[in-house]
């Protein structure tokens, strides 16, 4: 049993309020003296001095007890008593309110979706709040964002919580754990609360310093989506990829629907059985750009709706530009058996869809020199990097090679065994390959004192160094020196979004290639994002939370449409994991909700407004008349 607790003790001082008011009826009655007639009153004046002394008085005297009730009752409420829960008592509580796409699964038709759920949950808890208990409301999505510190302001709180919505992205418990351990460095924290569909990973790499309680909202939803679209070329066509998943018990007929703007340019019907993924294959024709957008259509009521649409941006199909400059004479030969490139500098004209570029798609320049545009796809030949000059140096005397990875895109099926070099690229002082990593760089190819060839794969870049110059060595004359050019134009081909080009998914983006320091803006439904292009044309930081259609302005005008869809299985599959899994502790999902302490002083409140109506009616009722 657990006994009631009061929030305010001190307030309890107030029931001294008692003694002036039971003083008042020990005060003695004076009486003006009359003159009367008769005697018979006399028995009058004697009963009344009987019922006016003290103890009668304070005895018989209704008003008095009704009134020392109401200031009881008062005094009560202002004290502020509550049954506590079972749990102990929390002061400062987080809860993590999971927004991620899956929540946006409606169950029923017709109902709300899983937050409404959530919501309706944590808005028992805000109202339960005692006046010394504060709460903090977390977002948490593919990142964790709080919308409030810590608080007893239940308006703030539910204005807060009204306020979240579904994000089209996907959830990353973790960053709404770490960010509930940074706040317990400015208040105490004994337990967090998480309330979810379950739809996280089961497994988090996470060392909890606190208690968790995982408040599950148990639901089965009946989802297909699209999980994957991607386009890839071959000739003057694309062939267009579209996958489709579901959850367990999905199946059933849909259609799937390929548009480019209001035209419909494909159709497919398929049966999805529970379980299995169906890949579906379109052919568009590639020499006009197009908006694509594929769109899954249910006979069967359908949970989540995000999914079912997905977008894809198909530039209009051109050959590959490459810079290599005229020194590079033997890269220049190789790359003019290469079919569908343009090598710059040029004799001749440029197509005009190549002429308005402002970027490369591959660039091949010698020592430090810099392409005039920015590359998808750089080789530096015989040049070392600019962070790394104090680290490296390429001495003179014949360097053979002594280890290189096979595995390597730019190195695939590339023999450097018996290649001889008239330069030795070598570590100075205590660097090492660990000093070339923490510079960005990984080591792809080794002589015995140091590397030989460096490469910085990002997402929207991929920069290669040679680090001495094949003109100073026998690669050239090697069959793997064409194999090595090959391997080179593939990647910028696949960099390009020339060859397969993949559709965005919602978070953060991929960098993009840009003018340098040009002002960039994506423009969406949600409003607008800027960000300035780094010195090697870099466009990085965006991040879209919803679904849907985005234009990329640069700061001259020129405009860029980008296609973001869901795109995640995850979310898709609606999984629910009823356990989540930590270093050391598993934790899960409660049977019933986070209990809270049971406030009494409204009721009091209550009982105190009744003893006022009955005093009320009491002294206020018809006297009653004697026969």
């Amino acid at each position: 049993m657990s006994w009631p607790g009061f929030t305010s003790l001190g307030a309890g001082w107030l029931l001294l309020l008692a003694v002036p008011l039971v003083a008042l009826y020990f005060l003695k009655l004076k009486r003006p003296q009359v003159r009367v007639p008769s005697l018979v009153l006399w028995q009058q004046v004697i009963s009344d001095q009987r019922v006016n002394s003290p103890f009668q008085r304070f005895r018989r005297n209704l008003l008095l007890w009704l009134q020392l009730l109401l200031l009881l009752a008062l005094v009560l409420g202002a004290m502020q008593p509550f049954i506590p829960s079972t749990e102990t008592r929390l002061k400062n509580l987080p809860v993590l309110i999971d927004c991620s796409a899956s929540m946006g699964s409606v169950d029923l038709a017709g109902g709300g979706n899983r937050l409404d759920e959530a919501k309706q949950r944590v808005k028992k808890l805000i109202e339960q709040l005692l006046p010394d208990q504060r709460m903090a409301i977390v977002e948490v999505t593919n990142t964790a964002r709080r919308l409030t510190d810590f608080t007893d302001n239940k308006r703030d709180l539910l204005a807060k919580l009204e306020s979240l919505q579904v994000r089209d992205v996907p959830s990353k418990l973790d960053d709404g754990l770490r960010m509930a351990q940074a706040m317990a460095r400015t208040a105490r924290i004994e337990r967090v609360l998480f309330v979810s569909d379950g739809n996280v990973p089961p497994q988090i790499d996470f060392e909890l310093p606190y208690r968790l309680s995982f408040d599950q909202i148990v639901t089965k939803g009946n989802n297909l989506g699209i999980t994957e679209f991607n386009a890839r070329r071959n000739g003057s066509r694309w062939n267009v990829f579209v996958r489709i998943d579901g959850s367990e018990s999905a199946s059933g007929l849909c259609d799937v629907l390929l548009t480019d703007g209001p035209e419909i340019i494909g159709r497919e019907t398929v049966t999805i059985s529970p379980g299995v993924s169906e890949r579906i294959e379109f052919e568009i024709d590639g020499t006009r750009p197009a908006s694509l957008e594929a769109t899954l259509v249910r006979q069967e009521p359908d949970s989540l709706a995000v999914d079912n649409t997905a977008r894809l941006e198909l530039a209009q199909q051109r050959p590959l530009v490459v810079y290599c400059p005229s020194a590079l004479a033997t890269y220049r030969q190789v790359l003019a058996i290469l079919p569908t490139l343009v090598i710059v500098p040029t004799a001749g004209a440029l197509p005009p869809e190549v002429a308005e570029l402002k970027t490369y798609d591959l660039a091949i320049v010698s020592g430090d020199d810099e392409p005039p545009r920015p590359a998808k796809v750089t080789l530096h030949v015989g040049s070392v990097p600019a962070e790394l000059k104090s680290s490296i140096e390429v001495a003179s005397g014949v360097a053979e090679v002594a280890d290189w990875s096979r595995v390597a895109g730019l190195l695939q099926h590339v023999q450097l065994l018996d290649v001889a070099i008239s330069e030795n690229p070598q570590y100075i002082g205590e660097a090492s390959e660990k000093t070339v990593e923490e510079a960005g760089y990984t080591v792809w190819a080794t002589t015995a004192k140091g590397p030989l060839v460096l490469a910085r794969e990002r997402d929207d870049q991929y920069d290669y160094r040679l680090l001495f110059h094949t003109d100073r060595s026998t690669l050239p004359y090697r069959v793997g020196f064409p194999i090595l050019v090959a391997n080179l134009v593939q990647a910028a081909w696949q960099q390009s979004g020339l060859e397969e080009l993949r559709a965005l998914g919602t978070g953060v983006l991929p960098a993009m290639t840009g003018i340098p320091d040009e002002r960039y803006q994506l423009i969406g439904e949600e409003g607008s994002q800027e960000a300035t292009a780094e010195a090697d044309g870099r466009v990085a930081g965006f991040a879209v939370y919803r679904s849907g259609n985005y234009r990329l302005v640069s700061g001259t005008g020129d405009e860029r449409k980008l296609g973001v869809s869901l795109l995640n299985l995850q979310e898709t599959s609606l999984k629910s994991t009823s356990e989540l899994g930590f270093q050391e502790v598993n934790i899960a999902a409660d049977d019933k909700q986070l209990p809270a302490d049971f406030p009494l002083w409204t009721y009091l409140v209550i009982v105190a407004l009744g003893v006022m109506l009955v005093e009320w009616w009491f002294f206020n009722r018809p006297p009653m008349q004697v026969i």
